[in-house]
């Protein structure tokens, strides 16, 4: 950590970039509030998606990030381009079968190099799935 804020993916000339930018998919629910709180407590800018707001708060969807209601299992909307076209990380906090239904629709929209990462609590699916993902994103899973 540098000043507060995750290193990430290398730039250009081999050094770490910082993560500034943050997507968080599933951001009502208990994880990805969890990632999303701790992410913006460092300084990176975090843009929660969820179908819904958080049924606890549901006048500010999150008080921690922008919030941006949407289906992320249907075709990408202009909206959602636009976020996912400039986050240097994207965190999948969705149940499986919901998780694997939005990947191929979101992870297309991503720029080269931005770091995807997921709550699954099963890696082989996942495994499987990156054997045909894009090749110039950066994957923890």
């Amino acid at each position: 950590m540098t000043d507060g804020v995750e290193q990430g993916r290398p730039n250009a000339d081999g050094h770490p970039a910082e993560v500034r930018s943050a997507t968080v998919v599933g951001a009502a629910g208990a994880v990805g509030t969890l990632f999303g709180q701790q992410l913006s407590a460092s300084g990176v800018h975090v843009t929660g998606i969820d179908l819904r707001p958080s049924p606890e708060n549901p006048a500010d969807p999150l008080p921690w990030g922008s919030f941006l209601m949407v289906d992320v299992t249907a075709p990408v909307s202009e909206d959602l381009r636009a976020v996912l076209g400039t986050t240097d990380l994207l965190i999948v906090a969705l149940p499986e079968a919901v998780g694997f239904a939005a990947l191929d629709h979101i992870v297309p929209q991503l720029p080269a190099g931005a770091l995807l990462t997921d709550v699954f609590a099963v890696k082989a699916p996942m495994a499987k799935w990156l054997q045909t993902a894009r090749s110039d994103l950066e994957v923890l899973s």
